[in-house]
């Protein structure tokens, strides 16, 4: 049997492809997959922004980023990624605080110790700062953890973090 639309009449004609399915080529129907749900995972990669060593305006890049992907889970289906996205918002948020403490908190110690005798050496003067690169430390080490733990679908406790975020 030939087919109007071979000319050498060896190709069978085209089958019909089921409901739901996308056309990958002439003939081959491609299998319908459900997108993967999404994790909030990004919302914990940001604390990567950590890495550029500006320690007031990358913490509160990193905080607004996830903010702004924490409020963009509306749907239920969402739960876990809102979940994640909101723990990462509050631990961004906390961090921009602290290290906006912290380096007031230094600040007001040069200001009313500089000329004294307190002011011999590092202590007690440089507490303050010297806990800014500490906690850096630990929001990118916690930001790591956390974003391959969420993009495994398990949660990770912000130990540390203000609940700015109810839900």
């Amino acid at each position: 049997m030939t087919y109007p639309t071979d000319p050498t009449g060896t190709t069978p004609p085209p089958q019909p492809r089921p409901q739901g399915w996308a056309p990958v080529g002439p003939g081959h129907p491609a299998a319908p997959y459900a997108p993967a749900p999404p994790t909030g995972a990004l919302s914990w990669w940001l604390g990567m922004l950590l890495l550029t060593l500006v320690p007031v305006i990358s913490n509160g890049a990193a905080a607004v980023g996830a903010a702004v992907q924490h409020r963009t889970f509306t749907d239920p289906r969402d739960a876990l990624a809102r979940e994640v996205s909101r723990r990462a918002a509050n631990f961004h948020l906390s961090l921009t605080l602290y290290t906006v403490l912290l380096i007031g908190t230094h600040i007001l110690l040069l200001v009313l110790l500089s000329g004294t005798e307190a002011a011999q050496g590092f202590f007690p003067l440089g507490i303050a700062i010297g806990l800014v690169p500490v906690l850096g430390l630990y929001g990118l080490v916690l930001s790591v953890v956390s974003a391959v733990r969420a993009s495994r679908g398990l949660l990770t406790p912000a130990v540390g973090a203000i609940p700015f975020f109810r839900r």
